[in-house]
């Protein structure tokens, strides 16, 4: 009696019968949206929650990352993905682009900082090979804009005086 109640449900609501069998796993509300499996998720009406930072039980399709659904109160709440690029991907496809793009961050900071390394170096260079031999170095280089500022600096109210 008791399975011809649940065949009847399965085939009246064959999707409540896959959104049960999918595997599960703890989601964490964020001001970013819904955060499972390091990828993010939205729905309206969820501001609260949001805000409050709650965990929650969700159930996901290893096969594509495009929703998950919230298990509240027996109900199966479907939030949508945020991140289009990885719409209708399965999670393994979205995880090795995820640390793909993680190496390639990583490398770039790498270049980045020893860019600034060698502009560093390279700046210093500039400046040891200016100071030797010429009285101007960095400490008088106020002066030095100032002077140059003197030169260029044309003063039209003179100019005006004298035109008269």
């Amino acid at each position: 009696n008791h399975v011809a109640i649940c065949f009847l449900y399965a085939t009246e609501f064959p999707w409540l019968l896959v959104l049960t069998l999918l595997p599960r796993t703890t989601g964490k509300f964020s001001r970013f949206g819904l955060k499972v499996n390091k990828l993010r998720y939205c729905r309206d009406g969820y501001t609260e929650a949001y805000l409050r930072g709650d965990s929650v039980t969700v159930a996901y399709n290893p096969d594509d990352v495009s929703s998950v659904w919230i298990i509240e109160n027996g109900e199966y709440i479907e939030f949508e993905l945020i991140e289009t690029r990885f719409k209708d991907k399965p999670i393994g496809d979205v995880q090795m682009i995820q640390e793909q793009q993680k190496h390639l961050v990583k490398d770039i900071v790498q270049d980045n900082i020893q860019a600034r390394i060698n502009l560093t170096e390279h700046i210093e260079a500039i400046l040891f090979n200016n100071c030797i031999g010429n009285d101007t170095c960095i400490k008088s280089i106020r002066d030095n804009r100032k002077r140059e500022s003197n030169k260029k600096h044309i003063n039209f109210m003179e100019e005006g005086d004298a035109n008269e």
